[in-house]
């Protein structure tokens, strides 16, 4: 970590490499720790109101007191982006939490690089229960860790039902999306996170007049779509390659009207402002 990066935690801007916690401290005992992420792009959060609504609802679900007000949380972000300018390098994500202590609570702002993945994403299977997965968005993910152990390497596990035919949740990072049959679907939001990336590439598709549709969806059906993909805050979107030992269909015709429509927003920045901001405007 760079020395000369500063975190917000618990009152007071301090060097990142400093900011530690006891053992004993619940949010280490408990695994009573809150948080969201999301990505820095010119100086500016992806939907940034979006996921400080959802560290704060996360809050609330948990029993962690609220320490700080959506307006505040929001400066904080802004002040930690101009302390921080060229110390973080060109792709920054911004990672909010809140964790209680003896008494009250405390938050913390921290600032990182942001880690580009590859561009090949492979999904492997993994059978849980719905109770295992949560839309407490938290830092008490044990299963997850069990799972990315469980599954071969250059995998991210799929978690799916335990069923013949499983119906799949999301992955350990992001939503899972496909197109099929022109629709485009993800399971329900009361299975899964409500991602904020999610929403933004379901909003693409209506300006579009791609009908979108959250519904329980089978693991068989993803196998036949027209494209899988995956979406999270900190690349937005990606596409799946293979899921288990079967490779995915590299796309069609939906694909490519919304891939060329999302390809047009990344290089004209214009546009990206518009859907990168928590306001989208349709174009």
């Amino acid at each position: 970590m760079n020395k000369d990066v500063l975190w917000w935690f618990d009152g007071h801007w301090v060097p990142a490499n400093q900011v530690s916690l006891a053992f004993d401290h619940p949010g280490l005992m408990w695994g009573a720790i809150v948080t969201d992420r999301t990505q820095i792009r010119d100086e500016k959060p992806f939907r940034l109101a979006a996921h400080i609504e959802r560290l704060m609802q996360s809050a609330e679900l948990a029993k962690i007191p609220l320490v700080a007000d959506h307006e505040s949380i929001k400066n904080l972000v802004e002040v930690g982006i101009q302390l921080n300018l060229g110390k973080a390098g060109k792709l920054w994500q911004v990672i909010l939490l809140m964790l209680p202590k003896s008494s009250g609570a405390a938050l913390s702002i921290q600032f990182l690089p942001q880690i580009v993945g590859s561009d090949q994403y492979k999904l492997f299977p993994y059978e849980c229960t719905p109770m295992e997965l949560s839309s407490v968005k938290h830092r008490s993910r044990l299963h997850w860790w069990v799972a990315s152990q469980s599954v071969p390497a250059g995998f991210e596990p799929l978690f799916t039902s335990r069923l013949a035919d499983p119906f799949i949740y999301e992955t350990a990072r992001a939503n899972v999306l496909a197109i099929i049959d022109g629709v485009l679907v993800s399971p329900p939001e009361r299975e899964t996170l409500p991602g904020i990336a999610r929403k933004l590439i379901f909003e693409l598709a209506e300006s579009l007049s791609i009908p979108t549709k959250f519904r329980p969806v089978l693991l068989s059906e993803l196998i036949t779509a027209e494209v899988v993909l995956i979406t999270n805050s900190t690349f937005i979107m990606k596409k799946v390659s293979q899921i288990g030992a079967q490779p995915t269909s590299p796309g069609g015709p939906t694909w490519e009207k919304l891939e060329n429509f999302w390809l047009e927003i990344s290089a004209e920045n214009g546009l990206w402002q518009d859907y990168f901001s928590d306001c989208p405007k349709f174009h």
